[in-house]
């Protein structure tokens, strides 16, 4: 009795005690997280990411290369069938032209120009509600919105690819006999469509004033009225800085395409890496565009 009692005040020996006592309580330790688990934040996560938004303010760097985009298909399309897919000013224009049987030898410049300015707008009408229904700026919408200007410009590439190609091409064998043919108008309907879908993304975007990728004359308006043009540094007037880099951007896509018809290599080059950069673009969106803070 008297040795419990001495062991009781002993504060070594009590110290000792309770590390017996401890140790003989320890456990096994057992991971944390079984596989299933892992597996399922990691699928949580992705998930997570697929919805997020966007963060906008790096969307103009995205903008300026569909206006590369829209400068090579632009060019090559007027070069070869004598009708825009983006600049509809220009459609307008020759539309009522062909009222009048103008210009000469362009038989289907009414068909192909109404095709074009149609496909345009249903291609922003649709876009617009669709995007809004499932807000514009999550990564998988916008992911998916690129895809399908991927799909639409890859669907023209193949048609002209083909071996017995369905839509004729090169306007430098045979002007006339290209020009007469009413199958360069099943080429003309995805290219315009998939145009009214890129500007609608930049409107979206918020950036439609500054980058409207499509159309120009009021790009060239805004900068020669910008007060602030010739201000300096250069980060001081953003705006300005964006239609800059949309122009350049545009005119870079138009003068690519201009060399590479005339080197011989043709529509077909030029739609390839059109859609070659419009796909580069989507995993971009999906995988590398930061989320929204």
């Amino acid at each position: 009795m008297a040795a419990s009692n001495n062991a009781d005040k002993d504060p070594t020996l009590q110290k000792e005690k309770n590390t017996d006592v401890g140790r003989s309580e320890v456990t096994p330790s057992t991971p944390p997280y079984t596989p299933r688990d892992l597996e399922s934040r990691k699928s949580k996560r992705v998930s997570t990411w697929m919805f997020d938004q966007v963060d906008t303010k790096h969307g103009d760097l995205l903008l300026f290369a569909c206006c590369f985009v829209q400068g090579l298909l632009d060019c090559t399309a007027f070069k070869n069938w004598a009708v825009f897919i983006g600049m509809q000013t220009g459609n307008t224009v020759i539309l009522c032209l062909s009222t009048a049987d103008l210009p000469q030898g362009q038989p289907w410049a009414f068909g192909t120009t109404l095709i074009s300015i149609a496909s345009f707008i249903v291609g922003v009408f649709i876009t617009t509600r669709l995007c809004v229904q499932f807000t514009p700026s999550r990564r998988l919408t916008l992911a998916l919105n690129v895809l399908a200007q991927t799909l639409l410009i890859f669907v023209t590439a193949a048609l002209v690819t083909a071996e017995t190609p369905f839509i004729p091409t090169d306007a430098d064998e045979d002007p006339h006999a290209l020009l007469t043919n009413s199958q360069i108008m099943a080429g003309i309907a995805p290219l315009a469509f998939q145009s009214g879908m890129t500007i609608a993304t930049s409107r979206m975007m918020g950036l439609g004033n500054e980058i409207p990728v499509t159309v120009y004359t009021s790009t060239y308006a805004a900068l020669a009225g910008d007060p602030k043009l010739f201000e300096w540094p250069l980060g001081k007037n953003k705006p300005r800085n964006r239609r800059l880099a949309a122009v350049v951007s545009v005119f870079g896509g138009a003068l690519v395409a201009t060399w590479v018809e005339h080197r011989s290599i043709g529509m077909l080059a030029i739609l390839w890496m059109a859609a070659g950069i419009k796909a580069c673009l989507a995993v971009t969106v999906l995988i590398a565009l930061p989320r929204k803070r």
